[in-house]
């Protein structure tokens, strides 16, 4: 029997909820006791720094899942290519996390694949999230806890504005350039640009 798209889409929606679900309350779980004294905000950090599309990418590659992928697109061949130079270079410098802001987007199809197989184990294993769990627990390592997990930028310099009362605004720029060009200024007074297809 043959799938259509409708059964395609009704799979990938399933995948990803099951994944999230998993992914969400298993990871939370295992980091519950250190979280108590967590305050406001970083339990969401966790949460988004462990469960995205950005970190299901990156298991993907860590894990080569990439290398049975099969397309027909030089377009995408050339974006993996990219966003595993990107990964690489990233692993040269100690404590370094892109936060999802560096010059290559992952491919969405990368967190796909984690997502897939996540999915096809919580379905065969009649819907068991300590199976699923089991599997992907060690592809996971090292996980990111508490005390691994490194404040994202935005967030520290609104959080040091609001503590020092300083103004923080900012300001997207369209000029002939394709992506428009964000400009932060604190009171005032311009501190920084940046140019980058995410927000």
């Amino acid at each position: 029997m043959m799938e259509t798209n409708n059964d395609m889409e009704d799979g990938e929606v399933e995948s990803d909820l099951s994944c999230y679900r998993v992914l969400s309350s298993k990871t939370l779980a295992d980091v519950v006791e250190a979280l108590i004294d967590l305050p406001p905000g970083r339990l969401t950090d966790l949460r988004a720094a462990a469960v995205n599309n950005e970190n299901f990418a990156r298991v993907a590659v860590k894990h080569k899942l990439h290398v049975h992928l099969r397309h027909g697109s030089s377009a995408l061949e050339a974006q993996i290519r990219e966003f595993l130079k990107e990964v690489r270079d990233e692993l040269l410098k100690p404590g370094f996390n892109s936060f999802g802001l560096g010059d290559c987007k992952a491919p969405k199809v990368l967190g796909d694949i984690f997502e897939s197989i996540d999915g096809a184990i919580f379905l065969d294993s009649g819907r068991n999230t300590t199976v699923v769990w089991r599997v992907f627990q060690p592809l996971l390592q090292p996980m990111v806890t508490p005390e691994t997990l490194p404040m994202h930028p935005v967030r520290e310099l609104q959080e040091r504005c609001q503590q020092q009362t300083e103004g923080l605004e900012y300001k997207a720029t369209f000029e002939m350039a394709i992506l428009p060009r964000k400009e932060v200024y604190i009171d005032g007074l311009q501190i920084g640009s940046a140019q980058n297809p995410q927000k």
